[in-house]
């Protein structure tokens, strides 16, 4: 799951919590700088640094995601809300204000590429549609909202990663922050999916997110081992295909990506000491990938 946090709670897959380097909107291409001051420049997490005929250029790399879990049984998130905070399942009527909430949250931020407001937007409202949508069960009985007076003050709504239970996006209103809203809702998730006998929860988070890094210990998120991951998502992609509950032409194409992911991964494992999730950015020539030394 994931954003920069402080002041904001907002969690996504591949938020980025790190120093915004100095943009020149007229140098898209780097920043000139000599050996010496690309050497004092310092180290992000997560960031790949390089300096070539004189032009640095700092850029996320191409790969990782550190895959998390948490067991549903370990008494995560204890934190309550206010009294005045009540939390349910989201319902039609709340769409608008999930994706007003969501929009105003994540606009402009680093982790959405440099992505603008309508694009944001337009993101948020295909995911929250497919979420409310009749027949996506069990996600729509895991989503949980959280409302003071009726109104919309966060929001935690899952997905599935292979057959884990996945926070998809986490936000909470930046008035509510920090006063045990997002603990909750994310200690309401857990105790939904454990009623349907899942054993854990999981999320994502790049490993330039400090914030989010932080957050996710402090919740008994541990690093997932990647190789028991990625031979758990073959075995369930071979079963579907047995079953046939994925139609052979979309499950070929499947496999191969997974085969891909597979590769991917001992690649970036070779490079990170950790167990991560490799992905590849949706738009390898977005602002993200644009960020320019200063």
């Amino acid at each position: 799951m994931s954003v920069p946090i402080p002041p904001p709670l907002c969690l996504r897959p591949g938020a980025l919590d790190v120093p915004v380097p100095k943009v020149d909107p007229m140098r898209w291409n780097g920043a000139s700088m000599d050996a010496a001051k690309f050497r004092t420049l310092p180290q992000v997490p997560g960031y790949r640094y390089e300096l070539l005929d004189g032009t640095a250029r700092i850029r996320p790399v191409d790969s990782p995601l550190i895959l998390l879990a948490a067991r549903t049984d370990n008494g995560m998130a204890l934190a309550r809300p206010p009294a005045s905070v009540t939390l349910r399942p989201p319902r039609l009527r709340d769409r608008d204000a999930l994706v007003n909430l969501w929009t105003d949250l994540f606009a402009e931020r680093p982790d959405y590429g440099g992505a603008g407001r309508e694009h944001i937007r337009a993101d948020a409202q295909k995911r929250v549609d497919a979420l409310l949508d009749s027949s996506n069960e069990p996600l729509l009985d895991w989503a949980c909202v959280a409302l003071h007076d009726g109104a919309v003050v966060g929001a935690l709504l899952p997905d599935m990663f292979g057959s884990y239970p996945q926070i998809d996006v986490l936000f909470v209103a930046p008035d509510w922050q920090r006063r045990g809203v997002g603990t909750t809702l994310l200690r309401t998730f857990a105790q939904a999916v454990r009623a349907d006998d899942a054993p854990c929860v999981v999320s994502t988070s790049h490993p330039a997110n400090r914030a989010s890094r932080g957050w996710h210990r402090a919740m008994g998120f541990c690093p997932l081992p990647s190789r028991p991951l990625i031979q758990h998502l073959r075995l369930c992609l071979q079963a579907n295909l047995v079953h046939d509950h994925v139609p052979a032409n979309q499950g070929r194409p499947a496999k191969t990506m997974l085969d891909q992911i597979a590769d991917r991964l001992r690649a970036s494992e070779r490079k990170h000491p950790t167990a991560v999730h490799p992905i590849r950015w949706a738009q390898e020539d977005d602002a993200l990938e644009q960020y320019l030394v200063g």
